[in-house]
This record gives C-alpha cells, structure tokens and sequence, in this order.
C-alpha cells in the first residue's frame, strides 16, 4: 500500500529536482494559527493550511458533494488527495460543472452514522464562487463527523462496544 504523505513528498522532490520550489502540506486541521516567518519573501508562512478540498474543485479534479466529500470523476469518493505548492506553471483541468457528480439525493444524510450531515433547509449551505460557477455542499456538524470517523462513535464502531462495553458516547447529542 502506499502512504499519501511519502507520495506527496516524492512528488515535491521531482519537482524541486526539476527548478522549481516545492512545499508539500499536511493535509489535517492545523491546530494553532502560524507564528513563524516565511522562509523567503513574499512567501507564505511554513504552517499555511489551505482547503484541499476547495483546492482539488479550483484544479478541475471534480467536485465536493452535499457530504463535504470530495469526489473524482473517475474514482468517485475513493480518492485522497494531497497538496503541494510550487511556483511551477502548471495546467488547471476545466473546471467540473457544479451538480454533476453529486445529484443531491440527499442519500448521505440518513446515512451518516453520525448524523453529522444536515438535511437541505436544516442550516444554510456552504456555497463558494469559482470562475462561473457555484458549488455548495452541506455545512457538516465536523465534531460529529470527527468522532465517527475516529471510532469513537457507539452506533458505528463494533471496537468501542467491544473494548469499552458501558461506555455509549452519544455523539448526536
């Protein structure tokens, strides 16, 4: 199998090997805001953290469904992507019309063990401007999605039950 942070690391040394500047980034939550300085002028901070998300939607790499998934054209929602930035020209691929890869049927709502994905009308959505387009999805409860996503919600994780039998973490409430 292969480790995405070693893929986008090998992938910020070809292009440094190539003359151009390469900063991969952690692809998590930051858990303080920066306080060093760029390492050159008119450069971001080292600790900058960017919306890969966002990022892939603005590189023409698909769309964010009403889920906050990110989803590929080809691949669907079983993709991980990384991000690197570099001064390198590169080639954006036409942007993918909003609406296309994720219909809103709203199957994920019900779905989620979690209940971390709210219905249409529950809360205002997530809406972004790219180019002329306007892409929005749902705006996650990400506590929720978090500790489901981690094992420690009770209805989702069989290892909780297991491990910890009287402790039933109600992650909905």
């Amino acid at each position: 199998t292969l480790f995405r942070p070693a893929v986008t690391f090998e992938t910020g040394c070809f292009i440094e090997d190539h003359g151009f500047e390469a900063v991969p980034l952690y692809p998590g939550v930051p858990e303080r805001p920066g306080v060093h300085e760029p390492v050159k002028p008119g450069r971001p901070s080292r600790e900058i953290n960017i919306s890969v998300r966002i990022a892939g939607v603005a590189c023409g790499m698909g769309e964010i469904g009403w889920s906050k998934v990110f989803i590929h054209p080809k691949f669907g929602p079983r993709v991980r992507l990384g991000t690197i930035l570099t001064d390198a020209e590169l080639e954006p691929d036409p942007l993918v019309k909003s609406g296309t890869l994720c219909n809103r049927c709203m199957r994920c709502v019900p779905d989620c063990p979690g209940g971390a994905i709210p219905k249409r009308g529950e809360r205002p959505p997530i809406r972004i401007q790219i180019e002329d387009q306007t892409y929005e999805w749902g705006d996650v409860q990400m506590g929720r999605c978090t500790l489901t996503h981690h094992g420690m919600n009770w209805e989702a994780s069989p290892f909780l039950k297991k491990s910890f039998p009287g402790m039933r973490l109600n992650v909905r409430e």
